[in-house]
């Protein structure tokens, strides 16, 4: 899980090489010169996630296909528990 603005995918005229047509919404959705949350697997965008504060917790949603989430769930959790300890606080996904 890389956050907002992350170096993987800052400066490039094309991201073909890691976003396939299909996920370039996750890295840009929006637009204005936002590099959004993604999910990444083998150098890979394969979805994207956001993050909010709620009542003193973090709490996580995800943009991944069903099958992706079942198949990517205990590492995904991995990365959800990294940033419950660097923020020191309760983390969850919605």
């Amino acid at each position: 899980m890389l956050g907002n603005f992350d170096t993987y995918l800052l400066g490039w005229k094309d991201r073909e090489f890691s976003v396939t047509g299909e996920h370039a919404m996750h890295v840009k959705e929006g637009g204005g010169g936002w590099i959004r949350p993604v999910i990444v697997e083998d150098g890979v965008v394969v979805g994207g996630w956001r993050s909010s504060r709620k009542g003193g917790r973090i709490e996580i949603s995800l943009n991944l296909p069903e099958g992706e989430r079942e198949r990517l769930s205990a590492r995904i959790e991995a990365e959800v528990a990294d940033i419950a300890r660097f923020e020191g606080m309760e983390t969850t996904i919605a």
